[in-house]
């Protein structure tokens, strides 16, 4: 991220000393490299306490709420989301734009509830009410791309016994989408494909968003394609994935909620107390 941010800056751009929030490894190299590159020396410091702490946190929360306002906003310009949907048809080579894409991904609660997440967009918008939850089955929870698999079959074959009916029959979450993306790497993306095809659906695109570089995997490629950082396409992409993933922790949530006020009732109705000593009996 140093290197990113200050590669291509001006010698006079970069500061006597930069704070991160995050560990960097290979302080050492860094601070030569910003050093040389500016000609003065550079300290790379993470602040724990004091009031360079104090000014780190303030930064952050700042540019948070920078980038909630921005992604609102662009996500709000038809101009950015027809161009975003233009830029995926280019870059994926797809044969019909994708006006509609489907994201998955998939969330485990301490390794007990794995819930699968399924968001819609169409034309660049959330569409909420083609969203779907499914509770993987015990012999797939486990399992990232069984769990995949699982969601893939359960949702697509719903597609399957919807298509010979009429439009008018047919209900919103029957829409064939161009592009279905999954929160992952190209095994997931295999796995997908493979279980999209066993159900005679080979129209639909597959791709995978890898979140620790942000690429973009597809099935059939030894290597990801990389979008340009500022590009409308990635922007887009990373909003299904990061929307199937707020998707799936929210729906956890409430079932852990559920859990716990369950458990509370039956702790409830299974104890008593003792009068003369004030302890808990168990009845």
């Amino acid at each position: 991220m140093v290197t990113q941010l200050y590669g291509e800056a001006e010698p006079n751009a970069i500061p006597n000393q930069v704070l991160t929030n995050f560990q960097i490894e290979e302080k050492g190299l860094l601070t030569a490299w910003l050093s040389k590159k500016s000609g003065h020396k550079v300290t790379l410091t993470n602040p724990s306490k004091g009031d360079k702490s104090d000014l780190l946190a303030s930064v952050t929360k700042n540019a948070v709420s920078a980038l909630a306002r921005h992604k609102l906003k662009r996500a709000s310009d038809l101009d950015a989301r027809s161009k975003a949907i233009n830029e995926l048809s280019d870059y994926l080579d797809l044969d019909t734009p994708a006006l509609r894409i489907e994201g998955i991904d998939i969330s485990t609660l301490q390794g007990k509830d794995t819930i699968a997440a399924l968001v819609a967009f169409e034309d660049g918008l959330p569409k909420k009410n083609s969203y779907r939850k499914f509770t993987i089955s015990k012999e797939n929870a486990h399992s990232d791309l069984a769990s995949i698999r699982e969601t893939v079959e359960r949702r697509y074959r719903y597609l399957v016994q919807e298509q010979n009916k009429s439009a008018k029959e047919r209900e919103r979450f029957s829409y064939r989408p161009s592009l279905l993306l999954i929160d992952g790497g190209q095994q997931q993306c295999k796995v997908a494909r493979a279980a999209l095809a066993e159900l005679g659906l080979v129209d639909i695109t597959v791709i995978g968003l890898a979140k620790r570089l942000e690429e973009v995997w597809l099935a059939d490629n030894s290597d990801p394609l990389i979008l340009p950082r500022n590009s409308e396409a990635l922007f887009l992409l990373q909003r299904v994935r990061d929307e199937a993933h707020r998707f799936a922790n929210s729906a956890l949530a409430t079932r852990r909620r559920k859990a716990v006020l369950e458990e509370s009732k039956g702790e409830k109705r299974g104890q008593s107390f003792d009068p003369a000593t004030g302890e808990i009996l168990d009845t």
